[in-house]
């Protein structure tokens, strides 16, 4: 009897190892899957196939591939396992660098100068950022945005006021160029008045061409002739010569022709 019941508890030992053998061989087996199986399918899901075009979608379905489960205790992705059982750390990912020559010319743009070199370099019209940028760049005594805003107002003032009288020259020329008989009443001023344009010597006429106060203001000058100046002068000239001819100018109209 009791060489019987020791047969019995040896079957049941046995029979508990083989079971628990069976278990631990099919999860080492699933892991196994795992590894192998799961990057290839996740490329599969990622990547899409060369010849299938990425514009259309299929309708068929395709015959699907029975796998063998897999348990859900999977091994990490950041190991792997040898063929041997043990288990390794999986090789880290290489962060991207970007190329020498453009790492190189962001620290270049981030320590060089920024904004002109000096004010010669400033354009009009000047914004206080760009007075301060430049002033501090070839000074070393810097100064503020707010010295710097009163700098650009004062730079700003004086470069407005020459374009002024720039435009203003280049006007003047132009109207000047404009009005023919220059020369011919020069030389009828010269005669009149020794070529003084604003001879004014209280007998009543005034100007190089000796206007009276009344005849200038019938040719629609203001004020009075020797005021205004050599241009304006023999626009109204010219305007009096039409109306009345150079009679107006008994001794020396004939110095008109030459």
């Amino acid at each position: 009897m009791p060489q019987e019941t020791n047969e019995e508890g040896a079957d049941a030992l046995m029979r508990r190892s083989t079971t628990k053998a069976m278990v631990l061989l099919t999860i080492l087996i699933g892991s196994l899957i795992a590894t192998v199986i799961g990057p290839v399918a996740a490329s599969a899901q990622t990547e899409p196939a060369a010849d299938e075009a990425p514009t259309t979608t299929s309708t068929t379905t395709a015959p699907s591939t029975t796998v063998p489960p897999v348990p859900t205790t999977v091994v990490p992705p950041a190991t792997t396992v040898t063929s041997d059982g043990s288990a390794e750390p999986a090789p880290q990912a290489v962060e991207p660098t970007l190329p020498t020559a453009l790492t190189q010319a962001a620290a270049e743009r981030a320590t060089g100068r920024r904004g002109p070199a000096n004010l010669s370099q400033a354009t009009y019209v000047y914004t206080p950022r760009e007075i301060k940028q430049a002033w501090n760049n070839s000074h070393r005594n810097k100064i503020t945005l707010t010295r710097a805003t009163q700098l650009s107002r004062y730079m700003n003032a004086v470069v407005a006021n020459q374009i002024q009288q720039y435009l203003l020259t280049v006007y003047l020329n132009a109207v000047a160029a404009s009005v023919p008989n220059q020369a011919n009443w020069d030389r009828v001023a010269a005669c009149e008045s020794g070529g003084n344009w604003h001879l004014a010597t209280g007998n009543g006429f005034y100007g190089g061409l000796q206007f009276s106060a009344s005849t200038w203001r019938a040719t629609g000058g203001t004020g009075l002739p020797h005021q205004h100046t050599r241009v304006e002068q023999i626009r109204r000239a010219n305007i009096l010569k039409d109306r009345a001819g150079l009679g107006q100018w008994p001794h020396c109209g004939s110095r008109f022709y030459g």
